[in-house]
């Protein structure tokens, strides 16, 4: 899915269509090596003892630091997609934080 049609779906949308758009444009981005480093660097007992769905009880700081292993990959993966390199901060986190999700959701 691009950008741009990750958009256009968004409005209008439920919220809960929303949020699984958001998981569905961000998991495009989420490989086994990006799982096996967010596992490595969060931590697995962390990830699956988080009680928030948003993981906002890891402290930002810990997803942003995340950021120089994961942005050429997200990077690369988004020109692929979208035609452009740009690539953000929140970006990382969103990629690392679905990872998260996913593992937590492989118990």
């Amino acid at each position: 899915m691009t950008r741009q049609e990750y958009m256009e779906r968004y409005s209008g949308a439920s919220k809960a269509e929303q949020e699984a758009m958001f998981r569905e444009y961000y998991a495009q981005f989420v490989g086994p090596y990006i799982r096996s480093f967010v596992k490595s660097c969060i931590g697995e007992d962390r990830i699956k003892a988080s009680t928030n769905p948003h993981f906002n009880d890891i402290p930002l700081a810990e997803w942003d630091r995340l950021d120089a292993v994961i942005r050429p990959i997200g990077a690369r993966i988004n020109k692929e997609i979208n035609g452009a390199s740009v690539w953000s901060l929140s970006d990382t986190v969103c990629v690392a934080k679905e990872a998260a999700r996913q593992l937590k959701e492989a118990v």
